[in-house]
């Protein structure tokens, strides 16, 4: 079986979005009374005052379900009004559904006008969104290096995701300097913080020897905290390891296991690996547990 390689990938913090669609009324109909609640019957009277804090709590229970039936389109509709007010962690949320554009056209131009304007107001997550978009060159010029400012304003206030966007900017030489000993360490600031994708990186750049010693041992060790998160891909890349002795002791029981986790969140290489692993217990019998001195390739 050929081996893998561990992927170092651009991240981004996931958006949702919709557009305006209807209002809450002003006064509330029986259908309101029913759904307004507990908490959100208090937020909402709050929010009727123009408390910006209620306004946008209401608008994460609506996009989220919680507490209210999800309703992207008056998630929008509460958001925009705490950002219109200046409210930055609405303006980002709203930006955020408007460039995924759910419940409605997308427009990432006007995402793009709100992450600016919460990015402007110190937000580390809008930061980040906005470095995205200039990275992408959606709603606005493509522009590495301004993306790298963003993605560094957020990374200073110890935003993991942008510590691994700007680590995969240095990983490349995209908008900066070609850095893997900087990328190292912006991915294992993330990893240490408990980000899933940059453990999962630190462990590529532990296996490769990319801006840190060569060390499978340690790439191991970050595979199994990403794996141990859910990771699909950590799965069956730790499956791997086990499979072929890399950083660990060989053993084929684990490596089944690690496969058949993957397998079953539907990663189609953990699918196939964990076949051709099947037909190899089949045909030759017990498990192989051995040193192995291997190296991830």
């Amino acid at each position: 079986m050929p081996c893998r390689g561990i992927a170092l990938s651009l991240l981004l913090t996931a958006a949702a979005s919709v557009a305006l669609a209807q209002r809450l009324p002003t006064t509330p109909d029986a259908t309101v009374a029913e759904n307004y609640k507990g908490e959100a019957g208090r937020l909402l009277k709050r929010a009727r005052q123009g408390d910006t804090e209620a306004e946008l709590r209401l608008g994460l229970m609506l996009e989220h379900g919680q507490g209210l039936v999800q309703n992207y389109a008056l998630a929008r509709d509460w958001y925009e009004k705490a950002a219109q007010a200046g409210n930055p962690a609405a303006q980002n949320n709203l930006g955020a559904l408007l460039a995924k554009g759910l419940g409605g056209a997308q427009d990432n131009a006007g995402a793009v006008r709100w992450y600016l304007r919460a990015a402007v107001n110190g937000l580390a997550a809008a930061q980040n969104n906005l470095g995205y978009m200039y990275s992408t060159g959606q709603g606005i010029n493509l522009d590495t290096a301004e993306a790298a400012r963003w993605y560094r304003k957020a990374a200073d206030q110890n935003f993991p995701p942008a510590e691994a966007n700007l680590a995969y900017f240095y990983s490349i030489g995209r908008g900066v300097p070609q850095d893997p000993a900087r990328a190292a360490e912006l991915y294992r600031r993330a990893a240490e913080a408990g980000y899933v994708p940059a453990e999962e990186n630190v462990a590529g750049m532990y296996a490769q020897g990319r801006g840190v010693p060569r060390d499978l041992a340690a790439a191991a060790r970050w595979l199994r905290r990403a794996a141990e998160r859910g990771s699909a891909t950590a799965e069956n890349n730790l499956g791997f390891a086990y499979e072929h002795g890399l950083g660990v002791l060989r053993d084929r029981t684990i490596s089944l296991f690690w496969y058949k986790k993957a397998a079953v969140q539907g990663l189609a290489e953990a699918q196939k690996n964990l076949h051709i692993l099947q037909q190899q217990a089949t045909a030759q019998g017990g498990n192989s547990q051995v040193s192995n001195n291997q190296s991830f390739h």
